[in-house]
């Protein structure tokens, strides 16, 4: 028999982690609402596509297995990249602020933009994905034996993809002694 795994779709990116968490008062970092409310739609999203084989999973894990959960982050091409990277100056020009360090001669044939890619952590946004799928299969995170990720440009479908696999521990390395049930 087949081990389970689960391949979801949302079409709803995850905050950031600057928008998704806050300072509390009296110290610890806690959800923003923005971030709750995305990871509660995720939630019931995830549970409504694979009920029956979030249930398989979760027995699956409890009998020893080990969870690897690949997040692929689809956004536009504008969040990506500059879109002036493959723009050039035509001549000599003088860019900045007059009278400030900024100020600098950009050549002909030089490009308008500094890099090609937009400043963009993409790794703070996955832990909060992580913390969805362990509050809806009930599977604490520490189970999370291998977590991936990549971003992609998707003009036309913006969102995210996770997959979940369920693998065997001693694949990792875990000691015969330390497998079976809980």
């Amino acid at each position: 028999m087949t081990q389970p795994s689960i391949l979801v779709g949302y079409d709803e990116l995850p905050p950031s982690a600057n928008n998704a968490f806050y300072n509390a008062p009296g110290g610890g970092r806690r959800l923003t609402t923005a971030a709750k409310n995305w990871k509660a739609r995720f939630s019931a999203h995830l549970a409504q596509q694979h009920l029956f084989t979030i249930q398989e999973m979760r027995n699956a894990v409890a009998e020893g297995a080990v969870l690897s959960v690949e997040i692929t982050l689809r956004f536009p091409l504008k969040e990506v990249c500059v879109l002036g990277w493959p723009k050039r100056y035509k001549k000599d020009t003088w860019v900045g602020k007059r009278g400030t360090k900024s100020r600098r001669l950009k050549r002909a044939g030089e490009r308008k933009a500094e890099s090609r890619y937009q400043r963009m952590d993409i790794s703070n946004r996955y832990k909060l994905v992580e913390d969805a799928v362990a509050d809806t299969l009930g599977v604490d995170d520490r189970f999370n034996f291998v977590v991936s990720g990549k971003k992609l440009v998707d003009d036309e479908n913006p969102g995210l993809s996770v997959l979940l696999v369920l693998d065997d521990p001693r694949a990792f390395g875990v000691p015969e002694e330390f497998l079976g049930a809980e």
